[in-house]
């Protein structure tokens, strides 16, 4: 290699090494550049001269999409693309799901050479697609809420990897699909055979946020509580148990009779431990002999 074209390739790395910017600027801004007219007429070239003169912050995934694929300010633009695709690895601009990602990948490999911490991080969304997929399909089916013989493989799927079950969680707990409330609450019952801590906080942070009034839904929700605690982990603080708790058991008792049932033993499983009363304050326990008394049930509290 000649001394020039040494020092010529040395400008462009460096060029496309990534630095701090404001995307409050533009990319003729950034770049030092004006673009002007376009010289050939064409949708692209139009299109690219106009995007050139919009913020950065201002980029949707398409515009992304189409200056990224033409290699155009990599270093403005792929740390934003990154952080669009942290959030859903298949992004979509016009053409199909992941066409973001796609024109990633295939930028510039000079640009990932002289920035070894972006391509960890692509590396990384790119592991996530899987995952990704799975979740674009259980979106679907709680949009839709029709049968689908997919849906127990997806949850169980992504409930076996990690973070999973508390993914599933934060995206679903208020899903107005009783199919996918059912099926997620039946992984945690399975899930809650494990008796951590961590599976306890995840139970309860579906049972805080569930909206669906579904009887499958509860009574698994109930079979996890009765594993948890037969595990000797009912919450996650045995100091501490979740205000969320008797409220939840309120609900089941006023249900249908299985429902009534199933909630009825697992209070006598909280009561035979001496969880039940010895862990809630007296105020809670007020309140929840008040619903017991409305309901008729007051009975089933003998301690």
């Amino acid at each position: 290699m000649s001394q020039r074209s040494g020092k010529a390739r040395a400008k462009e790395l460096r060029s496309l090494r990534v630095v701090p910017y404001s995307r409050n600027r533009t990319i003729e801004a950034l770049t030092g550049t004006t673009w002007g007219a376009p010289s050939y007429n064409s949708y692209l070239v139009r299109r690219c001269h106009e995007l050139v003169t919009k913020q950065v912050s201002d980029l949707t995934v398409e515009d992304l999409r189409l200056l990224i694929g033409q290699n155009i300010a990599l270093p403005y633009l792929i740390p934003l693309a990154l952080e669009k695709l942290e959030e859903d690895p298949l992004a979509a601009g016009d053409f199909h799901p992941g066409d973001l990602l796609d024109a990633v990948t295939r930028s510039l490999p000079r640009f990932w050479e002289v920035n070894p911490a972006l391509r960890s991080q692509l590396e990384a969304i790119i592991a996530s697609v899987p995952a990704a997929s799975k979740l674009r399909r259980l979106d679907e089916i709680s949009r839709s809420d029709e049968e689908d013989d997919d849906t127990i493989d997806l949850v169980q799927e992504l409930a076996a990897t990690p973070g999973g079950p508390q993914q599933l969680i934060t995206r679903y707990a208020r899903t107005t699909s009783a199919i996918l409330a059912r099926t997620i609450s039946f992984t945690l019952a399975s899930i809650a055979a494990s008796g951590t801590a961590a599976s306890a906080a995840t139970l309860f942070d579906f049972i805080r946020a569930l909206s669906v009034d579904d009887d499958s839904t509860h009574i698994n929700c109930l079979t996890a509580l009765q594993r948890q605690a037969i595990n000797d982990c009912p919450w996650p603080s045995l100091d501490h148990p979740p205000p969320t708790l008797l409220l939840f058991l309120e609900k089941c008792l006023a249900g249908h009779e299985l429902v009534r049932l199933t909630a009825i033993d697992y209070v006598n499983q909280l009561i035979h431990r001496r969880w039940l009363p010895g862990h809630f304050t007296k105020p809670q326990l007020t309140a929840f002999r008040a619903s017991l008394n409305r309901l008729g049930l007051e009975a089933i509290l003998a301690w």
